[in-house]
């Protein structure tokens, strides 16, 4: 694995595994995004996420008491029986669950989990140059065989 040093044109190879990556991502976001000669502060990266984290607790906030005051409650029958993945509670706990449920929440999480991997790499894509979108493609080849074999035992279909 090289480094990514912006002077000599070097490329970054990105690694799989998740760590790897966000190191590399960091460094190059702090190469691209300084100004050279401008010395870094530790805590002036964090800012912009900080006022962010503190805008969606306010927003949250905010949204709840709306709530609270405006919505109102008007509970009935209907509305306070339990409903569960799709089966009504009817008879006793030790029926059998339908697992077609639980084989599409997995399928959904292996195939969307990629879109963490993809967009930094979309962020970054000039910078990676040859070596990372051969490695995107040899990812994107993985989860493609992974679609066809699911595709293939008909985990796909809803009966």
């Amino acid at each position: 694995m090289s480094t990514c040093d912006p002077q000599n044109g070097q490329s970054l190879r990105v690694a799989l595994t998740s760590s790897i990556l966000s190191a590399k991502i960091v460094l190059i976001a702090r190469t691209v995004s300084e100004e050279p000669g401008r010395p870094v502060n530790g805590l002036e990266g964090y800012l912009p996420i900080g006022i962010h984290f503190l805008l969606v607790v306010a927003l949250t906030g905010l949204l709840l008491a709306l709530h609270a005051l405006v919505g109102g409650r008007r509970p009935n029958p209907e509305k306070v029986l339990p409903y569960e993945s799709g089966v009504w509670p009817i008879g006793t706990a030790r029926e059998r669950v339908p697992v077609r449920y639980y084989v599409i929440a997995m399928l959904f999480l292996l195939f969307d989990v990629e879109i963490v991997f993809l967009y930094p790499w979309a962020v970054l894509y000039r910078v990676l140059g040859i070596p990372g979108l051969v490695e995107m493609a040899i990812f994107l080849g993985v989860l493609l065989i992974g679609f066809w074999y699911a595709w293939q035992r008909r985990a796909l279909e809803w009966e």
